[in-house]
């Protein structure tokens, strides 16, 4: 199964895709009450998800370069 995110400020879309999403009950096309979850919780634990990927993600060189150039225009040296 592949979980896919769509973050619009304010709204969150989690699309489940594949044979084995096991969520069926949670689906708005097919569930007949068409469920929308609202939660905060929910929103909150996507932010932590979001800070943590970001933080693990594989920095480029052309990235670090490009982080570099931005902190010397602006005066201070490179973030960690």
């Amino acid at each position: 199964m592949a979980r896919i995110f769509f973050h619009v400020p304010g709204i969150l879309f989690i699309l489940n895709v594949g044979e084995d999403v096991v969520e069926r009950d949670l689906c708005v096309q097919n569930n007949p009450s068409q469920p929308i979850i609202v939660s905060d919780e929910l929103a909150t634990k996507f932010q932590e998800m979001l800070v943590q990927n970001i933080g693990q993600a594989r920095k480029t060189n052309s990235f670090q370069k490009s982080t570099k150039k931005v902190a010397a225009v602006r005066g201070r040296g490179p973030r960690g």
